[in-house]
């Protein structure tokens, strides 16, 4: 009789001890989602004004962007076609970033608008959700992925 209440007892320990140390993991600290904070702010600028040196420093050497078609670019091609003169980006906005941690990794929820100016000379507004992947490298945070879901803007 002892043996099975104590291996419940066990069992509920472990299971609260998990539940404890996920819950604590995913709340990023303040300083970290400071700092992951300002390398999207600086990855959303640097595309806007297509600066090729900071994005490349931003992104990891394997970074991928995954696009609400579902197609993925590589760190190659999203650089390629960011720099490119297609869809010229007016505005590039962090409306809201809500990061979660799991070590050296944080994940966050982004809200971004932007607008731009596509091949037929006209204005697009979008109301981005992304999903942005950063890892240490080093001291610093790094971009290695985003995935993307946009929705026409209000």
């Amino acid at each position: 009789m002892k043996k099975p209440l104590l291996l419940a007892s066990v069992f509920v320990i472990v299971l609260s001890a998990t539940a404890l140390a996920q819950t604590s993991a995913n709340i990023a600290s303040s300083r970290t989602a400071a700092e992951t904070r300002a390398v999207y702010v600086h990855f959303l600028d640097a595309s806007r004004d297509r600066k090729q040196a900071e994005l490349e420093q931003l992104m990891t050497d394997d970074y991928r962007q995954v696009l609400a078609s579902g197609r993925i670019r590589t760190r190659s091609t999203r650089l390629t076609e960011t720099l490119s003169d297609i869809g010229r980006i007016t505005k590039l906005q962090l409306v809201d970033f809500a990061p979660r941690q799991y070590g050296d990794t944080v994940i966050a929820v982004c809200k971004v608008f932007e607008s731009y100016i596509d091949d037929k000379n006209m204005v697009t507004n979008l109301d981005i959700i992304s999903t942005a992947v950063f890892v240490r490298v080093g001291r610093n945070w790094r971009i290695a992925e985003t995935h993307l879901s946009a929705n026409p803007a209000k």
